[in-house]
């Protein structure tokens, strides 16, 4: 037996086909008007409740050389008032500059994980993960969209 068309019988009705609205859609992550699609996982947007987002912690980077720069200002500035000559202007300035200029690239380089939280089935759950704030920025927005267009429960 091979596979073929077979015609409908004349006068049934074939069932109505559902669209599909695309919000977004990436390497990783898509969202639809009925699902959020991940690399693992695919969630029913009715579902989900308790929408969220997380920031996870600062790089240990920007965290000490920030910690660095606060505790070297209290002691630089007196001893730079009272010695008052060009080197240690200089010595100074890059005693504040250097990890301030350290804590920036850091937080640059490596930026914080944002995470998509919600509760699905009962459980609260990690939805979607990035560095990358503009991809977050778009997936949750389109989350958020696709979740509003939904019809009221």
């Amino acid at each position: 037996m091979s596979a073929q068309y077979v015609e409908p019988a004349p006068g049934s009705a074939m069932p109505p086909r559902r669209t599909v609205t695309w919000y977004y859609r990436g390497a990783d992550v898509a969202v639809t008007n009925q699902f959020l699609h991940t690399a693992r996982d695919r969630y029913a947007l009715s579902e989900l409740a308790d929408l969220g987002i997380s920031r996870g912690p600062v790089h240990p980077a920007v965290l000490i050389s920030s910690v660095i720069a606060i505790a070297q200002t209290p002691i630089v500035i007196p001893v730079v008032a009272i010695v008052r000559s060009p080197m240690a202007f200089l010595l100074a300035a890059v005693l504040l500059v250097v990890p301030c200029v350290v804590a920036i690239v850091s937080a640059r380089r490596w930026p914080p994980r944002l995470d998509l939280q919600a509760r699905y089935r009962g459980r609260d759950l990690v939805l979607f993960s990035s560095h990358d704030e503009r991809e977050f920025g778009q997936v949750s927005r389109a989350l958020r969209r696709a979740v509003e267009a939904l019809p009221l429960r």
